[in-house]
């Protein structure tokens, strides 16, 4: 996570809990003035249009005061959806056995992108499993996963 996201994720998590959600994820998209900032939300209920509706508020007045983000931003709060992004190691956890889709910071095995079922999580890597044999990742190379849905 960029430092910037970590800094909107403290702001932020304590806020979206109170309200009942579990705060997924915070993902930056620096460019320029179409720069975006989306926030994840998830609760065991599901997340609705009004769930967002009623975070975005409480976000965006947070951020209005805290100012984290110096440059003009959109601001955009939704469910993880079925191909989530897995954002902390917990969430590797409760997808073990899963189709992932990783995107690396720098080459494994000659390639920055691999897909391969998530057989364990370990303390600095994940191990997956793919057409040729098993492959530990470490964490610290991993730039974005997300989890394939099945259907």
């Amino acid at each position: 996570m960029r430092a910037i996201e970590q800094r909107v994720h403290g702001i932020i998590s304590s806020s979206v809990e109170a309200l009942g959600y579990e705060l997924w994820g915070v993902e930056y998209n620096p460019r320029g003035r179409g720069s975006t900032l989306r926030v994840f939300i998830d609760s065991l209920a599901g997340i609705s249009l009004d769930d967002c509706v009623t975070v975005s508020r409480q976000v965006s007045a947070l951020l209005d005061v805290e100012d984290p983000i110096f440059e003009e931003y959109e601001l955009e709060v939704s469910s993880p959806g079925v191909d989530r992004r897995l954002f902390n190691r917990e969430q590797y956890s409760a997808f073990t056995g899963e189709q992932l889709h990783l995107l690396l910071r720098t080459p494994f095995k000659g390639k920055r992108k691999h897909v391969g079922l998530l057989s364990e999580v370990l303390s600095n890597e994940i191990v997956l499993q793919v057409e040729d044999g098993e492959y530990r990742i470490p964490f610290d190379i991993l730039e974005k996963v997300r989890v394939q849905p099945n259907g």
